[in-house]
């Protein structure tokens, strides 16, 4: 959702109830790479359920990320992620008649979403078209909650020129780019449109776990594009740290690097944390298969014998991959949250919890 025509320089700002994470990439001859990258944890309560409960805080603790940040940062342009839950996006057919393409989605969305028009910020990309139909990849949040986002990004001092819905940045960090975007910004010509398309045609669908702090969501693409998400808010790295914690009579702290050090290994602290982990990983693998059933029933698409990418902050741990393998009974693999970038492997070790910051930041290099 372009706010404004994007200046070349930007940085991606990602909020979530437990954190702030912010990334700005820069351009070196064909090389991209990180400049800055920081993030700040936000106390208990200051955001809710995706929901912002004091602005100045939050504006306050933004403006002290940036500042303190030891690569610095040189922009005050920003594009922000959206909180899944608050947000709608789905494909959608329209006729082609005489309405215009904003008109057809217009009074085609109302039998998709129960909120008024015009109480929400749309954005749309139209992914294919024949004589009679256009299909349209829509997004939707209402203004009520961008309001919000915008006016704590002004609070803190920086210019919002875009906001994206959560999985897109994901998909944009995590996936190998197609392409480069143009020069002429936003907007295509029809001959790279028509390229872009065919490169699309060959491409299998692809589904995106992003295991977050609070919640876990299953991202189904097809052909580059976005088709479906679901958010688990019953699993998440949080909670299995607070059942570590619980069970095992740690710290918080203690029980985060547990966690991750330990993780599904049973050779690692004596199999203490593999017995515990085990059993959120195996509703997680049941969440992933009935996703995957509603998929193939409404999409029309065969996923049985797809391999699964995590990502997130809360997949940082030892043998997730292979124990969801194990249970999913196809491969499972750990994103590269900088398979887009020349940025030196070896920078930091918590790279996957950026992973949507990244993308944010990626918006003017990637398409």
């Amino acid at each position: 959702m372009r706010l404004i025509t994007s200046p070349k320089t930007i940085l991606g700002l990602d909020i979530s109830d437990l954190s702030v994470k912010a990334v700005q990439i820069e351009k070196k001859g064909e090389h991209k790479y990180i400049r800055a990258i920081n993030s700040a944890e936000i106390p208990a309560g200051l955001i809710e359920d995706d929901a912002i409960k004091n602005n100045e805080a939050l504006a306050e603790i933004i403006k002290q990320l940036l500042k303190n940040s030891l690569q610095k940062f040189s922009t005050r342009y920003v594009v922000m992620s959206l909180p899944e839950t608050k947000t709608f996006i789905k494909v959608i057919e329209v006729a082609i008649g005489d309405l215009t393409t904003e008109g057809a989605i217009q009074e085609e969305l109302p039998r998709h979403i129960p909120i008024a028009m015009e109480a929400m910020q749309l954005d749309w990309q139209e992914i294919e078209a024949n004589k009679q139909h256009k299909k349209i990849l829509v997004g939707a949040v209402p203004k009520t909650v961008s309001d919000e986002y915008v006016k704590v990004a002004e609070m803190a001092g920086l210019t919002p020129v875009a906001m994206e819905i959560e999985a897109q940045a994901i998909a944009r960090c995590l996936l190998p780019a197609e392409n480069k975007k143009n020069s002429k910004g936003w907007w295509r010509t029809k001959k790279e449109e028509q390229k872009k398309e065919k490169t699309r045609e060959g491409k299998p669908p692809q589904i995106i776990i992003d295991f977050g702090a609070t919640r876990t969501s299953v991202i189904f693409m097809d052909r580059g594009i976005i088709q479906f998400t679901n958010s688990l808010p019953n699993i998440s790295g949080q909670k299995i740290t607070a059942e570590i914690s619980k069970q095992l009579k740690l710290s918080t702290t203690e029980a985060e690097k547990a966690k991750i050090i330990c993780g599904t290994n049973p050779k690692k602290c004596k199999g203490a944390t593999m017995k515990i982990i085990n059993g959120m990983v195996g509703d997680l693998a049941n969440e992933i298969i009935n996703a995957d059933n509603f998929y193939q029933t409404h999409f029309n698409q065969e996923t049985n014998n797809l391999s699964i990418l995590l990502g997130g902050g809360g997949a940082n741990m030892v043998n997730l991959d292979k124990t969801l393998s194990e249970k999913l009974g196809r491969p499972v693999y750990y994103g590269d949250p900088l398979i887009n970038l020349e940025t030196k492997k070896n920078q930091r070790d918590d790279l996957l919890s950026f992973s949507t910051a990244i993308g944010l930041a990626l918006r003017n290099f990637v398409s």
